[in-house]
C-alpha cells in the first residue's frame, strides 16, 4: 500500500487508480477467460468487509479503506481523524495477507 501511495504522489495523482474503470474491465475479463469465474465489485467488497470484520483492525479503517458513504449513522470519513500512517501499517499488519486471492 505504501508503494501505491509514493507512486500517487509522484505522479500528482489525486487518487491512487484513476483509471479504476479500466482496470476493473481488464481484471474481470482476465477471470472471466482464465478462470470462469464472473468477479464483482460488490461481492469483493462484501468479502473485503468479511475478513476484515475478524481483524483488531478498527472498523472506521477498514470503512475508509473501502470508501463507504454512510446515509445514516457515523461516517468514519468524517468523525475519524485517519493518519495515513497507522492505517498502512494496520492494513499490512491484518488484510494484506488474508485479503490475497489464492
Amino acid at each position: 500500500m505504501q508503494t501505491i501511495l509514493e507512486r500517487s504522489k509522484h505522479l500528482n495523482l489525486q487518487t491512487p487508480f484513476p483509471n479504476y474503470e479500466e482496470l476493473w474491465k481488464q481484471i474481470t475479463k482476465y477471470v472471466k477467460a482464465n478462470y470462469n469465474i464472473r468477479l464483482t465489485s460488490h461481492y469483493l467488497r462484501k468479502r473485503f468487509a468479511t475478513i476484515a470484520s475478524k481483524t483488531p483492525m478498527d472498523m472506521n479503517q477498514w470503512d475508509y479503506l473501502m470508501g463507504t458513504k454512510k446515509s445514516k449513522g457515523h461516517d468514519a470519513s468524517i468523525y475519524n481523524l485517519t493518519i495515513l500512517d497507522d492505517l498502512i501499517k494496520d492494513y499490512d499488519t491484518y488484510l494484506v495477507h488474508e485479503l490475497f486471492l489464492r
